[in-house]
């Protein structure tokens, strides 16, 4: 295979597929974005939630900023990268409670409207709804030829 092209389904698995890592980002997305604020909303050692912090700066989806000097505390913010992934996480909340009878104790709203938002995928090109087309992912590599 082409050193340049790679599965961005695995790839991406790697990098937000643990479970702390998207329990993190959504704790980020709902406002606790300080150390301590989310390692207590969490219930996560310090030292896991360290390590997690750190990868997901290192893969750009979260940034750092320095809020106290002494001692040094950060706080995590959503970079555009991480932003979009906010969109994988609604989707797995609405999966989640239309499949397994799950309650959401957080509301997706839309802040000009004050409406609660249901969300699904439309295709840009026919505009339909992905549910109701038969999809199947087909490979574009040589190799699986």
């Amino acid at each position: 295979m082409d050193k340049n092209k790679f599965d961005t389904i695995e790839t991406a698995a790697k990098i937000i597929g643990d479970s702390w890592n998207l329990l993190i980002i959504r704790q980020i997305f709902l406002g606790n974005n300080r150390f301590e604020d989310i390692r207590k909303a969490l219930q996560i050692a310090p030292t896991m939630l360290t390590k997690r912090l750190n990868n997901l700066v290192a893969t750009n989806i979260l940034q750092k900023e320095l809020y106290s000097q002494r001692p040094a505390r950060y706080a995590y913010t959503i970079t555009p990268v991480g932003r979009d992934l906010g969109e994988i996480l609604i989707l797995m909340r609405q999966w989640g409670i239309k499949h397994l009878g799950g309650v959401c104790e957080d509301q997706l709203i839309d802040v000009d409207t004050g409406k609660e938002v249901k969300c699904k995928l439309i295709d840009e090109v026919s505009g339909k709804d992905l549910a109701s087309l038969n999809l199947q992912m087909l490979s574009t590599s040589k190799e699986d030829s």
